[in-house]
């Protein structure tokens, strides 16, 4: 199918033998912690009785909900089950066979991401996929967020993927229903929206109003369904649409998507979106790919917004894309090496896990120094992919 060389092949295979040693490490972060704590609280309610709330377990309820199968999973094994505070504190099988078990959907979305962007690209250049395909598992700044920080937002953005790949097969029900299983998991696919519709007008000349309404319909019914279905849980609807509209204040991280403040009332990123997906309707190629369509806005967020790395993710598959299309090796590398640099050059970490200790006179870890020029770096390669996305497909470029 990928048709990989021996050398390919055997270079890929050692990627995922590392990938999977990374597997077992404690997080970096407490945020997947907290989000297998979730599950093992959602998982004590289900065999109680009792179903979770939203107003109990927040804007992460839904990624604790597809974790909690996964820790039923783990209390099966044949082990001592330690508490989640002793496991943190006390390496044990425990503690490592429920980072292999938890970590089975970021594995898996890893691996159907591979299969996604080489089946994406083969449809627009078959010479070309093998690339997407290796630039996506080779790339040492996915091993890092997805196995060492273990960020869970590749599960929502393998979906994104399927509605790119619905979309461009013009299933435009499933598409909407896959961007809408997104949103409920991350919020922030419902950005892409808008550029799902321009696309459904360009290809649907003929009857671009019964596209729209399969589409539409089919992001609005699972949302819907999983407010009312939250509603029943908490015995008033009212109360569940009140919880969802106290979010920016209970969840303080949701209004960094709006980006950097310009003004009092006026932010950076709602700006730019509207100014791109005008852009991107009125002045753009008609024949442009969904795969660039969907990127454009992407990028716009990670520059304009004060996003993290982790958040990146959702970029880098597509990138690949971008990259087996455009072949910029330059810039590909600039953007990863960087993005892969900045988190991991800090004294703290190096010291925690390498037990070195690079500080010069005035107690400063040298290695900290890196750290905001690999971010500037990283961040200079995002506007300039986002310009040169931009004018590449202007009419008449």
């Amino acid at each position: 199918m990928f048709n990989l060389s021996r050398k390919w092949m055997t270079i890929v295979l050692a990627v995922w033998a590392i990938k999977l040693i990374l597997v077992p490490l404690p997080p970096l972060t407490a945020d997947f912690l907290s989000w297998v704590s979730g599950s093992q609280q959602i998982f004590n309610l289900l065999i109680s009785g009792k179903l979770p709330s939203v107003g109990t377990f927040g804007v992460y309820i839904a990624l604790q909900i597809l974790l909690t199968p996964f820790y039923w999973l783990w209390t099966l094994l044949p082990i001592q089950h330690l508490t989640l505070a002793e496991m943190v504190v006390h390496p044990s099988l425990a503690r490592y066979s429920l980072m292999y078990v938890m970590k089975i959907p970021i594995i898996v979305c890893d691996f159907l991401t591979g299969l996604l962007a080489f089946n994406l690209v083969g449809r627009l250049n078959t010479s070309r996929a093998r690339k997407a395909f290796l630039s996506w598992h080779l790339n040492p700044f996915n091993w890092y967020w997805l196995y060492w920080f273990t960020t869970m937002d590749i599960v929502a953005a393998v979906i994104v993927l399927l509605a790119v790949q619905y979309g461009i097969n013009r299933k435009w029900s499933y598409c909407g229903m896959c961007l809408s299983l997104a949103t409920i998991l991350r919020l922030y696919p419902i950005l892409l929206v808008p550029f799902f519709v321009v696309y459904a007008l360009w290809v649907e000349r003929q009857a671009p109003t019964r596209a729209l309404v399969h589409f539409a319909s089919a992001f609005v019914v699972p949302i819907f369904v999983g407010m009312v279905f939250q509603g029943f849980v908490s015995g008033s609807f009212a109360a569940v649409v009140n919880t969802l509209l106290q979010f920016p204040a209970t969840q303080p991280e949701l209004p960094d998507i709006l980006g950097f403040h310009l003004a009092s009332l006026f932010t950076l990123t709602p700006f730019l979106l509207v100014l791109q997906l005008y852009v991107s309707f009125w002045r753009w190629k008609k024949n442009t790919a969904l795969v660039l369509l969907v990127l454009a806005p992407l990028l716009v967020f990670f520059a304009s917004g004060t996003s993290f790395g982790l958040h990146f993710i959702w970029a880098s598959a597509l990138l690949s894309i971008y990259y087996a299309l455009d072949n910029d090796l330059l810039l590909f590398s600039l953007a990863f090496l960087s993005g892969f640099l900045s988190p991991i050059t800090t004294g703290p970490l190096f010291t925690h896990y390498f037990g070195w200790d690079l500080t010069y006179q005035g107690g400063q870890p040298v290695i900290d120094l890196l750290g905001p020029c690999m971010s500037g770096v990283h961040y200079g390669t995002k506007i300039t992919y986002l310009l040169k996305l931009n004018l590449s497909r202007l009419r008449g470029s």
